[in-house]
């Protein structure tokens, strides 16, 4: 729900979205406030901002009444000044494959996904492993940028205690959301997992050793810590173990719940979010190696850096197909199109691809992409259509989506080179990240996501950062197996690889289908 501001006095001389998030209020700033990404966009209904690169000016409103939050002075005076800040949280992404898992807990305890986009967390009975409940929110630190580059270096910058606050305040809130729904059950326990950096911030450690080579964590391994040292309302927090500054504990959670060691054959796992971390376990077969890397994928398949990019929201474009000419589309929550995620994104590429709106350089000749067609419900009903130029993709779009699939595609070859097996010796990959789980595989494979030489079995398992928390949660014993993991993982930089530096290039045009 939208929110109307009254911007008090306390406000003036600073900048209108610095004040929003001192205030407690969530801004969307993916470019980390250098006013390009547009999402900081705020309605103004009374009073009047200053241009902050033109003192003395008035930042002007756009023809909706909107200005950039991040762009926009606070003044001075006596005249009311009242804003509307949009709706920007969200269901986020929490589904995943189930496995079966032994159960050996007592009480209730969270697992909770810190990723950097979306957090996402379940209620679980640690003694029978049954999930609850689960809910899910857009990552509030999304306010100083929308990548792990952003959010180490505004640490790096004196915001340290802001971004643990903002994660420790939405676990929190997730908590006593969780208690007022199941009041008679008592949570004792979180298991935390995550990327690397987003578990420094969680603790409040600064990740500012892993923004310069050569990319140093301050730490790694399992914490146990009280909750009472974190802020949390909850007595204990099990932070799970990751392998390096790229490779957190979301990949090897993943990996121990995907069941990859034991496998005979070689296997490969992709997270595809704002990092695409990947990994390739050689098989039980032949000693069960594990190589792992991450490519700066940055965050277009996760909607931001997209001129009508959002997260996963209610009214998010998520789904999109053509049917013998006929677009339809489906938004997540069936609710009024808001803008589009990052699956809708890959079937709008997919779309552009068949109807030759874009060529296989991402040349796009028309100025822009509009999206028409009819708005399809869960139970297959026509909706509505788009509102003409709603849902608009530009030529800097698709190159910000080049970029993110080129990233991944080419991280997949160098790894295969670098662990000495070629794409036909994989048997089965795991699409992992709550992405992943929504995304077409078809259409993955026809922008170039997922190399056309991979010919194994590909699954979509969803969240597996999620899935592997809910299974420490309940068990001891995979705890220890994930710190096992954790040590087996071999670290491969991509930058090192003229593999990658060549596939990339390469891998930035789309495949050619016939």
């Amino acid at each position: 729900m939208s929110v109307k501001i009254k911007v008090t006095a306390d406000a003036a001389g600073k900048i209108l979205s610095e004040w929003l998030i001192a205030s407690g209020y969530a801004v969307s700033a993916h470019c980390g406030g250098r006013g390009v990404c547009g999402k900081c966009k705020v309605k103004v209904i009374s009073g009047a901002f200053g241009d902050k690169n033109s003192p003395g000016k008035l930042l002007v409103p756009d023809k909706d009444g909107c200005i950039l939050s991040c762009q926009a002075l606070c003044l001075e005076g006596s005249e009311i000044t009242e804003i509307v800040l949009p709706d920007t949280g969200g269901s986020g992404l929490t589904h995943f494959e189930e496995q079966a898992f032994g159960a050996e807990g007592e009480g209730y305890g969270i697992a909770v996904d810190v990723g950097t986009t979306t957090v996402a967390a379940a209620l679980v009975n640690r003694r029978t492993g049954e999930i609850v409940k689960t809910l899910s929110a857009l990552n509030p630190q999304r306010s100083f940028g929308a990548d792990v580059i952003s959010r180490i270096s505004a640490a790096a910058n004196g915001n340290l205690e802001k971004l643990t606050s903002l994660i420790i305040g939405q676990v929190n809130d997730m908590t006593v959301e969780f208690e007022k729904m199941f009041p008679d059950i008592e949570i004792s326990e979180a298991v935390i997992s995550g990327n690397t950096t987003m578990l420094h911030l969680f603790c409040g450690v600064s990740p500012e050793s892993m923004g310069v080579y050569p990319f140093t964590p301050a730490f790694t391994a399992m914490k146990e810590l009280s909750g009472a040292e974190l802020g949390l309302k909850i007595k204990k927090a099990v932070i799970l173990p990751g392998a390096s500054a790229f490779i957190g504990s979301d990949i090897t959670a993943g990996i121990m719940y995907c069941k990859m060691q034991e496998l005979p054959k070689p296997s490969l796992l992709v997270d595809i979010g704002t990092n695409g971390e990947m990994v390739i376990c050689s098989g039980k077969n032949y000693g069960g190696r594990l190589y792992c890397a991450s490519a700066a994928a940055g965050p277009a398949l996760e909607g931001a850096n997209i001129s009508c990019g959002v997260g996963g929201i209610n009214g998010a474009v998520c789904k999109v197909t053509n049917e013998e000419g006929i677009i339809k589309y489906r938004t997540i929550g069936d609710k009024p199109v808001c803008g589009l995620c990052g699956s809708g994104l890959i079937d709008t590429i997919a779309v552009m691809l068949e109807k030759e709106a874009v060529d296989e350089t991402g040349y796009l000749e028309d100025e822009e992409f509009i999206l028409t067609g009819e708005h399809v419900s869960g139970d297959g009903e026509a909706e509505s259509t788009i509102e003409d130029g709603k849902i608009t993709v530009t030529q800097q779009d698709v190159r910000e989506f080049q970029l993110a699939k080129s990233a991944i595609s080419a991280g997949i070859e160098a790894l295969l080179d670098y662990a000495g097996l070629k794409a036909s010796d994989i048997e089965n990959i795991f699409i992992a990240g709550g992405l992943g789980y929504y995304m077409d595989i078809a259409n993955a494979r026809k922008t170039g996501i997922i190399p056309l030489a991979l010919t194994g079995n590909i699954r979509a398992v969803g969240n597996t950062s999620l899935a592997g928390a809910i299974g420490c949660l309940c068990s001891e014993k995979l705890k220890k197996e994930t710190e096992k993991t954790a040590e087996k993982c071999e670290t491969f930089e991509l930058n090192q690889s003229e593999v990658f530096n060549k596939g990339f290039i390469e891998n930035m045009i789309f495949p050619m289908w016939n």
